[in-house]
């Protein structure tokens, strides 16, 4: 689905990742011209505090 709708996700603080919510879960992800790199998967259940975007 990305692939198809890159802007998909919900813009972050970081200007170039996006987060996508699937169920409990965040991915964290930046889209370039030919790629889309994943930084971070993220339990959404956790404390936000313990969040670090690589």
């Amino acid at each position: 689905m990305l692939t198809k709708y890159p802007n998909l996700g919900i813009k972050t603080e970081m200007e170039s990742v996006r987060g996508l919510i699937i169920n409990e879960y965040i991915v964290y992800y930046e889209t370039r011209q030919s790629s889309i790199t994943i930084h971070t998967i993220w339990d959404s259940r956790q404390n936000p505090d313990s969040l670090v975007i690589k």
